[in-house]
């Protein structure tokens, strides 16, 4: 019996999905680049797909991930 074409599809993407790993490893080079913009992106898409990256959901939940410090909010400042 042969395989459905939408069989087929499915079976194809299976094979393109990234693994858990895979995810996980892009997750950590955005996060080390500073890239957190498209950090952000790729966790909203995975957890509209379902999914969900620990390294992700941790790093975005931490509200101290993104409040400056008041000593390089003055540095900053004064070089204007």
């Amino acid at each position: 019996m042969a395989e459905s074409e939408e069989d087929s599809e499915k079976h194809d993407l299976k094979k393109q999905m990234l693994s858990q790993e895979d995810l996980d490893e892009i997750a950590k080079k955005l996060l080390k680049h500073q890239l957190n913009l498209t950090a952000l992106e790729l966790h909203t898409e995975l957890i509209e797909s379902g999914l969900e990256i620990p390294r992700l959901r941790d790093f975005f939940s931490n509200p101290g991930n993104f409040e400056r410090q008041l000593g390089e909010f003055y540095t900053y400042s004064a070089r204007k």
